[in-house]
């Protein structure tokens, strides 16, 4: 049986193997809505993102913090989903770790977002996970949905 320790080292291996996920946002009101977002992932499992601060996401994540997440959709059988906690990373320190994590300066040629944003409306999101789980259901052929579907937090 695999420890929690060991599901979080693969989980981590996942996710910073992959750059774009599914964040799904709800407004103040409960309307939901998701978006695709380039994000990087620190040692901690937070991922971070950036996005405009016009965009229906942002406006959402500041009425209603509570965000949800998907990483992985296809062709292999492998998924990272989780939820938490979205705030905005306000520290220039943070941001120039960012910038250098996330090399910004390379992003606007595969990330269209950042061609057309002015750097002063682009904001960096930070999501805490309060929970996360790991399926692989590729090339293992578990013999239970159980065995391939682990829990990484709590």
């Amino acid at each position: 049986m695999q420890n929690r320790n060991d599901s979080q080292k693969e989980a981590l291996k996942f996710l910073r193997e992959h750059n774009v996920a599914m964040i799904s946002t709800a407004s103040e009101t409960g309307e939901p809505q998701a978006s695709v977002v380039y994000y990087f992932v620190d040692d901690n499992l937070n991922l971070y993102f950036a996005t405009g601060r016009e965009t229906r996401k942002f406006k959402n994540i500041l009425a209603n913090p509570r965000v949800a997440f998907a990483v992985g959709c296809g062709p292999n059988i492998i998924t990272v989903q989780g939820g938490g906690t979205a705030k905005v990373e306000r520290s220039i320190m943070f941001l120039r770790k960012f910038i250098e994590m996330f090399d910004i300066s390379k992003a606007s040629s595969f990330w269209p977002v950042l061609r057309l944003l002015h750097p002063r409306d682009v904001v960096v999101v930070k999501i805490t996970p309060t929970w996360l789980v790991f399926l692989d259901l590729d090339n293992k052929a578990p013999d239970s949905y159980q065995r391939a579907f682990k829990q990484v937090i709590p």
